[in-house]
């Protein structure tokens, strides 16, 4: 996904304009709850935001009553310590415990979809690299995008000229 539409829902918010700002591209929001806000593009494209902030509007039908980390991770508390719930879902099917390396991804982005077939287990630096990697894909479509939105311009204005 490059590009946000007006009305388009991204986990539970849905998207009312997307502004373009010196600094970059700005999305008006609003959440499930209710509340309106502004957010940058990019932190939604990367799925960094999926809701107001307010944890009961990110929490999804069927998971446990947990609490939501600042980064939008759902925890449990197991044994009297805090666990991430992506990290329990995998050791579960695996059947043993993960190794402080190893790190739970979440192959669509939704950080609340623990869902066996939305998680992957990678070492650190794979994991690291594959974010890298999409975070700068997403930065140079919006660059071609900006190009292309550009040369559109020029060409409607020679169009309405001629």
């Amino acid at each position: 996904m490059t590009e946000l539409q007006v009305g388009q829902i991204v986990g539970n918010l849905t998207v009312l304009q997307v502004e373009r700002r010196r600094r970059g591209h700005v999305v008006h929001c609003r959440c499930r709850c209710g509340k309106e806000f502004v957010k940058n593009l990019a932190e939604l494209l990367r799925g960094k935001r999926k809701s107001c902030g307010n944890p009961k509007c990110g929490r999804q039908p069927g998971y446990g009553s947990g609490r939501f980390t600042r980064d939008g991770y759902e925890c449990v508390r197991v044994g009297g310590k805090e666990r991430f719930v992506h990290r329990l879902v995998m050791e579960r099917h695996l059947g043993r415990t993960l190794a402080a390396q190893e790190e739970v991804h979440h192959v669509n982005g939704d950080k609340l979809d623990n869902r066996l077939e939305n998680l992957v287990v990678l070492d650190r630096k794979k994991h690291s690299r594959m974010h890298a990697a999409r975070l700068s894909d997403i930065c140079r479509l919006l660059k071609e995008n900006e190009t292309l939105r550009a040369e559109n311009h020029r060409l409607t204005s020679m169009l309405i000229s001629n």
